[in-house]
């Protein structure tokens, strides 16, 4: 019997050859042509396994050419939105930020029969929110009160 053959890491690819791979260059142009799209979609888009987009999508966010926010949202260069903006695109969260910076102070538990949304969703959308600064969280006793840090958009 002979050696077994020992498998090896490609070395990272070079820069100055990054898009000579044509589904590479494929997947840069589909995000450049619709910035914020999920991975999912974009795999669907190009009629392409997710798996080897989402290999493609790495090779160019490690290169600095795309860049993901949030649950997977690409763009392409400086084209990502702020923290702020990427919240607010949820239509769920921008009904509670504007619900809550209309007043000075909302118990959590009373948004959502306001809104008419599920607890749930009222809950995610604060999530997001708190988590770009847009709004605070307190805690009073078992309670939770929401306060807006931001003038309303």
């Amino acid at each position: 019997m002979g050696a077994r053959a020992r498998w090896t890491v490609p070395p990272r690819l070079r820069p100055d050859r990054l898009l000579e791979h044509p589904l590479r260059l494929r997947v840069l142009r589909a995000i450049e042509d619709d910035p914020g799209v999920r991975m999912h979609h974009l795999a669907a888009r190009l009629g392409r396994d997710y798996h080897a987009v989402r290999y493609h999508v790495e090779r160019l966010e490690e290169a600095g050419l795309i860049h993901a926010v949030g649950r997977r949202r690409l763009y392409a260069g400086e084209d990502a939105p702020t923290p702020e903006e990427e919240a607010l695109f949820n239509p769920a969260a921008r009904e509670v930020y504007r619900f809550v910076a209309s007043r000075h102070e909302v118990a959590q538990g009373a948004v959502p029969v306001a809104l008419g949304l599920a607890p749930s969703t009222v809950s995610e959308a604060a999530s997001r929110l708190v988590q770009a600064g847009l709004l605070e969280r307190e805690r009073q006793g078992r309670r939770a009160v929401l306060r807006a840090t931001a003038p309303a958009r």
